[in-house]
């Protein structure tokens, strides 16, 4: 990294600092944000798969037994055989 681009990153920081403290903003409150928003998306995770695992299992209470019985079908010998 060289000196101008750290020259612009020190510059743009006061910036945004600047502006972070006009509405009342810290670092502390920034870094809340973040892990919040972090604990949001795992707990909409976890809710999106709580929400597909129920219609999973209804399905599969449908699907498995058909899926079951077609396969049984399948292996019968045909009639007129042996």
């Amino acid at each position: 990294m060289n000196a101008r681009t750290v020259v612009k990153l020190i510059f743009l920081s006061l910036m945004v600092g600047l502006v972070m403290s006009f509405f009342g903003y810290g670092p502390g409150d920034v870094w809340e944000s973040v892990i919040g928003l972090g604990k949001r998306s795992f707990d909409a995770a976890i809710s999106f798969f709580d929400w597909a695992l129920l219609y999973i299992m209804i399905g599969a209470a449908v699907v498995v037994p058909v899926f079951i019985l077609s396969r049984l079908l399948r292996k019968r010998p045909k009639s007129g055989e042996n």
